[in-house]
């Protein structure tokens, strides 16, 4: 039995979505012979954490019945509107994984574009689909609704064994990985919380660190607003990190903050999970059903972030907290996920 992956794969780059994918189709082959193709029409072969991608047009030229399923990966690839003609002819069963795309929030940027594209995604490949995989009941909850006839699949990410925790000392530092994106990652709110905090946080010496690559303008931006809240000597803006470097400086990291707009559930926050860190993160991060009780989400205000630094930093004073972290996130185990997962495609 064969399966299909296609996403948005670039050359060279390994995003959220792109590691989930590439990570979930490894731990996939014990049921499934899986191939992985990228959303571009045209374009060489190449690997990407160790899988080969192959374009959208190598897809199309496979015969009839040679895939059982095969997923999809975002919503706004054109070439998606031809996936229900395909799934036709081709015969196959289509899964649409919307990873946040569908979130209402999310649809409220860019509204005039998005809402024309996804008239026409609902007539070309809505009506095809056999299932929609969700990440989290919670993106699930905060989604436009798809007709009800259409099965849904709930999955969350997962991690490698590449993630392994390093016992190293953790320093006071708060930490953001991901994209400079003001309007999807909350970037400014996150940063006038850190201003209602600095008393405290400058009081026990704790530090900002924020590594990403920026969005167009975005990190100009946000140096504009730390220097206009005084925040030069608490906050700073590093370049990305990736790879055993990324998760060097998360376990040696107390805190992790990702104060998302809308997320289907950020690859960065079960990173810093799995290497202990006490999480601080938006309701939108789709992730409260996995968090402990002791930790939970917040609303995307600076006020209410403040109150997470505050709570989070006397946790913080506890080391042991930090091991309890790392043995609830076992849960995100790719081997565990693989195995839901397909226990939930055979009632589709």
């Amino acid at each position: 039995m064969k399966i299909a992956f296609i996403s948005f794969f670039e050359e060279g780059r390994l995003s959220g979505p792109s590691y989930s994918n590439t990570s979930l189709a490894k731990h996939l082959r014990s049921w499934f012979e899986v191939e992985l193709y990228t959303t571009k029409f045209k374009s060489d072969p190449f690997e990407l954490n160790g899988e080969q991608i192959r374009s959208f047009f190598d897809f199309c030229l496979k015969p009839k019945g040679e895939y059982e399923f095969v997923f999809i990966s975002g919503v706004f690839y054109p070439v998606y509107f031809l996936m229900g003609l395909l799934s036709r002819v081709k015969k196959y069963r289509l899964i649409l994984s919307p990873r946040g795309n569908l979130m209402k929030d999310a649809l409220k940027h860019g509204f005039p574009k998005k809402q024309l594209y996804l008239r026409l995604f609902k007539r070309t490949c809505v009506p095809f689909l056999a299932g929609v995989h969700f990440l989290s009941a919670e993106e699930k909850r905060n989604s436009i609704q798809l007709p009800c006839n259409i099965p849904d699949i709930v999955s969350p990410n997962g991690f490698s064994g590449e993630y392994a925790y390093n016992k190293v000392p953790r320093r006071n530092n708060i930490t953001y990985v991901g994209r400079l994106d003001v309007h999807h990652k909350g970037l400014d709110v996150f940063i006038k919380a850190i201003a209602l905090s600095q008393n405290l946080l400058r009081s026990q010496g704790w530090s900002v660190k924020l590594y990403g690559p920026s969005k167009g303008h975005d990190a100009e931006f946000l140096q504009k607003l730390i220097s206009e809240f005084s925040l030069s000597d608490l906050i700073k803006i590093l370049p990305p990190i990736f790879g055993k470097e990324k998760i060097e400086i998360l376990s040696s990291s107390k805190i992790f903050m990702h104060p998302s707009r809308y997320e289907g559930m950020p690859q960065s926050v079960i990173e810093a999970l799995v290497c202990g860190c006490i999480p601080i993160i938006t309701a939108k991060c789709n992730m409260a059903e996995f968090l402990p009780d002791s930790f939970g989400t917040y609303d995307l205000t600076a006020q209410a972030l403040s109150e997470g630094i505050k709570k989070s930093t006397q946790l913080a004073k506890d080391n042991s907290v930090h091991d309890e972290i790392i043995d609830f996130a076992r849960v995100f185990s790719w081997d565990n996920i693989a195995l839901n997962l397909v226990s939930q495609l055979q009632r589709i």
